[in-house]
């Protein structure tokens, strides 16, 4: 309500650098796709960087700029991340985004684009969705796809998706794997 969405919205969300890395002009290329679909969607980009001015242009070239809130650095992203309903990372190349990993465990649903780092945390159909870098038009297709999905559905991969994260990316998952590798050194020496 603060932030002015009728409570029927569709919140899709992105954190991040507004930088050309994080591929938001295509995300705002996708919410125009999606917006045929969905209509009741709305765009949440919070970060700020050296590209707000011309993507909120962008977004008003493209008429989506009274769907697509602009919120800027913020104090308050974990209350934020309980209103969005997909979690989306468009980025053109990434390491390892760790906002994915944060998203998926606080039981977001994913849709991320097929990139290197991405890759290494989505599984296509498991722990989120996968769409092709650059692709606008392939990017709403998925986030449709993950909105318009069974309940039960979504919440087997957000099941799923915590489940990796914990796995394989928690403080004692990764203190195990440290440990595994000084482990290996001592034993080789």
């Amino acid at each position: 309500a603060s932030l002015g969405l009728p409570p029927e919205a569709k919140v899709i969300g992105t954190i991040g650098r507004l930088a050309e890395q994080k591929g938001y002009h295509v995300l705002l290329e996708a919410a125009v796709h999606l917006l045929e679909k969905e209509p009741d969607s709305y765009f949440l980009l919070i970060g700020t960087g050296h590209l707000e001015a011309e993507l909120k242009q962008k977004a008003r070239e493209l008429g989506v700029d009274g769907r697509v809130l602009f919120l800027g650095a913020r104090n308050d992203v974990e209350e934020l991340l309980k209103i969005i309903d997909v979690f989306v990372n468009s980025s053109l190349w990434e390491g390892l985004p760790t906002v994915i990993l944060e998203s998926m465990a606080a039981g977001i649903p994913v849709v991320a684009t097929d990139v290197s780092g991405n890759l290494e945390l989505v599984l296509d159909g498991e722990t989120g969705l996968l769409a092709p870098a650059g692709n606008p038009h392939g990017l709403a297709e998925r986030i449709y796809e993950l909105l318009e999905m069974a309940p039960a559905d979504v919440e087997r991969i957000c099941g799923r998706a915590f489940a990796y994260v914990q796995a394989n990316f928690s403080i004692r998952s990764i203190a195990e794997q440290h440990e595994e590798i000084y482990v290996g050194f001592v034993k080789g020496k």
